[in-house]
């Protein structure tokens, strides 16, 4: 689905407001209801696990850093993964399986947990 969806936005004309008050016109993309709608499914179905903190970082560092990105894992998914696997979809390669190791249940809940790995 994300590999589908990725390229499918907009270049919209906002209206930003500067440091010194100054209105100012940016481009900038915006997604279309049919990339939002996978985003959207994609995020029912994965757990969402936030960017881990790095060595030394301090909070205010790591609040910039990661700033734009509610969903680490969907984020991801739609501007690295997506891009990746469409690129060998064009050069006629095959691939795009994944593989899955069960690791049990988690503790606590007793959810069903998985590592998926993408081949």
């Amino acid at each position: 689905m994300a590999v589908k969806e990725y390229k499918n936005t907009d270049m919209v004309e906002k209206e930003v407001y500067n440091e010194k008050g100054q209105v100012s016109k940016e481009e900038k993309p915006q997604d279309r209801p049919s990339k939002l709608h996978a985003r959207r499914q994609i995020m029912s179905y994965l757990y969402d696990i936030p960017e881990p903190k790095k060595e030394k970082e301090t909070k205010k560092e790591y609040r910039e850093r990661t700033k734009g990105t509610n969903h680490a894992v969907v984020e991801k998914l739609f501007r690295e993964l997506a891009p990746k696997y469409d690129g060998r979809i064009q050069e006629g390669k095959k691939g795009g399986y994944t593989r899955m190791y069960k690791l049990g249940v988690r503790r606590g809940d007793a959810a069903p947990m998985v590592v998926l790995e993408l081949v």
